[in-house]
C-alpha cells in the first residue's frame, strides 16, 4: 500500500503509523516470549485499555483516509 500513495505527506503518515504499530506488536510479542523486559506496551487491538485502543484506531483511520485519497491529483496554482 505504501507504494500506491503519491503524496509525500501521505507516505510519511502511512510509514509512521506502520512503524508505531509494528513496534507495539514486536515489543508485546517479545515480552510474551520473555525476550524483552516487561513494560506497559499492550498488543494493539487485543488488550484492555481505552487510550491505546483509541490511539491505534486513530492511526488506522489516518491510514485508511490516506489510502482513500491516494488517486486525487493535487491542483496547482495558476
Amino acid at each position: 500500500m505504501f507504494q500506491t500513495v503519491k503524496n509525500p505527506f501521505g507516505k510519511m503518515l502511512v510509514s509512521g503509523s506502520f512503524a508505531i504499530f509494528t513496534a507495539q506488536v514486536i515489543v508485546s510479542i517479545g515480552m510474551s516470549l520473555g525476550l524483552l523486559p516487561i513494560t506497559s506496551v499492550s498488543l494493539p487491538f487485543m488488550s484492555y485499555g481505552a487510550l491505546s485502543a483509541m490511539v491505534n484506531a486513530c492511526l488506522f483511520g489516518l491510514v485508511l483516509s490516506v489510502y482513500h485519497k491516494k488517486d486525487i491529483i493535487l491542483m496547482k496554482k495558476i
